[in-house]
């Protein structure tokens, strides 16, 4: 993966790509069978910043299909699948099975499932490993990278070397952000972080290091700003707009800030859905994947197709008002109608009655 800025917010949240995957020992031999060890770690971390991308500011609601996660991380089906088992089994990661977002398969349609990341534990074991590889470098000096005997992020010797999608992989796992130092998951289920948005920002901010650099504090005011624009509301309202025309206009993360601000300024995700559709009103859905202007046009225009579309609802309610308002005199009239002429014939049944009395 590229190291740009859409390489995901944990990426540049957590600086995951300072500390080195590996650290190699005792020659060649060895950094060969760590390069053999290495290629899981680097998947699941591939995975970890894969998910964060898609993901709120808290870790939560990230719902790529398995098709995405394996082109994001360009490995094999099966690997991309065990690894996200071993994330989950080692606390990193909870899955919430088909919970995810609305899909098309081979088969028809499907929901995929519906992931939240443990960023508490993910920056514990970071901090923890990133302290521990600055003793690999003498900076005293300016010798450069000292690869010690036995590295304190990464010791071999006492497990043995399994490749990866091994069956009898080893249940004491290297850790998924990229080292190779066992970890066990603990007995007890990490605890799930609060899913308010102000809450979230403030554990986020409070569990980065004191002394942060440009870029991190860069990085902060950012995800305060994705807070208040509600980016994780407008990626579902997204969606939404996209399924609804059957795939085929995609929207960047610039009309999915316009799509929150619109949020945060009152507008429903019910009213953007229903301005979409006259937006969509006249054109060939087949053809919008030619119109790359289609979605940066809908959401320069949106408020004023949302006024329109509130004014088409409106008018549908007046509309269903008057024939709500004609049906109850119709039945009003009829009723009316009934008891007079229950009265005229009690009336002549009365006369009748009187008659024949007379006689």
């Amino acid at each position: 993966m590229s190291k740009s800025d859409d390489s995901g917010r944990l990426r540049a949240l957590f600086d995951l790509t300072d500390v080195p995957s590996v650290v190699y020992a005792d020659g060649p031999d060895f950094v060969e069978r760590g390069r053999r060890k290495a290629s899981g770690n680097y998947l699941r971390k591939e995975i970890i910043l894969a998910l964060a991308k898609r993901a709120n500011s808290d870790g939560t609601n990230a719902y790529p299909s398995i098709n995405t996660l394996v082109e994001a991380t360009q490995k094999a089906r099966s690997s991309v699948q065990l690894a996200i088992s071993d994330l989950e089994r080692l606390g990193f990661l909870t899955i919430h099975s088909k919970q995810g977002a609305r899909v098309r398969t081979d088969h028809g349609f499907g929901r995929t499932n519906l992931y939240d990341l443990n960023l508490s534990l993910i920056l514990e074991r970071h901090r923890e490993l990133k302290s521990k590889s600055r003793g690999a470098f003498d900076s005293a000096n300016g010798d450069g990278p000292i690869y010690p005997t036995r590295s304190p992020d990464f010791d071999m010797r006492d497990r043995p070397i399994v490749a990866e999608g091994s069956p009898d992989f080893d249940r004491r796992s290297p850790d998924p952000v990229g080292h190779n130092r066992p970890y066990d998951r603990p007995s007890i289920p990490p605890k799930k972080e609060p899913t308010g948005v102000a809450s979230n920002t403030t554990a986020i901010s409070s569990s980065l290091p004191l002394e942060q650099s440009e870029g991190q504090e860069r990085t902060h005011r950012m995800v305060h700003g994705l807070a208040k624009t509600g980016l994780g509301e407008a990626k579902a309202v997204a969606m939404e707009l996209a399924y609804v025309s059957n795939n085929t206009v995609a929207f960047t993360d610039r009309e999915k800030r316009r799509i929150g601000t619109l949020l945060s300024e009152g507008y429903t995700q019910d009213e953007i859905v229903s301005a979409f559709r006259i937006f969509l009103e006249g054109k060939d859905k087949d053809n919008l994947k030619d119109m790359g202007f289609a979605a940066r046009n809908f959401v320069e225009t949106a408020d004023q197709l949302v006024y329109t579309a509130r004014r088409k609802k409106q008018e549908r309610a007046e509309e269903q008002a008057r024939v709500d308002a004609g049906r109850q005199r119709f039945l009003e009239e009829g009723q009316r109608g009934m008891e007079e002429h229950q009265r005229r014939r009690a009336a002549e049944e009365a006369q009748v009655e009187e008659v024949l009395s007379a006689d």
